[in-house]
């Protein structure tokens, strides 16, 4: 008798804590949702700062700058050990 009445008692606190399963599937997408929107922020942010520099870089007359984000990291840090060594 103490077994099905102990067994009714935790299946009473498992339907008012609800069901695990679900908490933790509602737990998951809205991280999922919440790391979206945080990334896409911080790409438009960063879009933004780029094109900003752009802008400064042509209005300074170093616009030969700009190619820099499409040269391979290597050679960025080589080309920076040169100016820092003529510097």
């Amino acid at each position: 008798m103490t077994d099905c009445s102990s067994a009714s008692a935790t299946s009473r606190r498992l339907g008012a804590l609800g069901n695990g399963l679900e908490w933790h599937s509602f737990a998951t997408l809205a991280t999922w949702g919440m790391t979206l929107v945080i990334q896409r922020t911080e790409h438009r942010d960063t879009q933004a700062t780029h094109a900003k520099l752009d802008e400064l870089l042509k209005a300074s007359g170093r616009a030969d700058l700009m190619k820099v984000d499409d040269k391979d990291a290597e050679r960025v840090e080589k080309e920076r050990e040169e100016i820092r060594r003529s510097g």
